[in-house]
């Protein structure tokens, strides 16, 4: 008879050790996606963050035009563009609430971190690359 309960007892002892490790492995699963959900927002806030800075309409003109100004020397509005476009953009990324990096390759940039969540790369006139990073802390 004893021999029965010992066996009853390590039996149920390992059903609960398995238990147990399947709501640990539960639990980093869920805490994983959780973060691959948050990556792929920010991702998506990113990519709309560029498209509206290039689509954002000044001096009756986008912003985009704007930028090609700035990236071959010439004035926007009356006024050096990349001043005006620095200008413009910085009030844009500040009205977020978070740290952001506005950029177009080989000409300019807006802000101050290198690692965060990236958005694609927006081609401007004239073959410009424009892209967004939101700042990780």
């Amino acid at each position: 008879m004893r021999k029965g309960q010992n066996e009853a007892i390590g039996l149920v002892v390992i059903v609960i050790l398995i238990v147990v490790i399947g709501l640990f492995g539960i639990r980093f699963y869920a805490a994983s996606n959780k973060q691959d959900e948050r990556n792929e927002f920010y991702s998506t806030k990113a990519n709309n963050l560029v498209n509206a800075v290039l689509k954002a309409s000044v001096c009756d003109r986008d912003m985009e035009e704007a930028i090609t100004a700035c990236c071959e020397n010439m004035d926007f509005c009356e006024q050096d563009a990349c001043t005006f476009v620095e200008k413009e953009v910085g009030k844009m990324l500040k009205s977020l609430g978070e740290e952001t990096k506005f950029e177009v390759k080989s000409c300019f940039s807006v802000g101050s971190c290198n690692y965060g969540i990236s958005s694609s790369t927006f081609l401007v006139n004239n073959g410009y690359e424009a892209s967004v990073i939101i700042c990780k802390k």
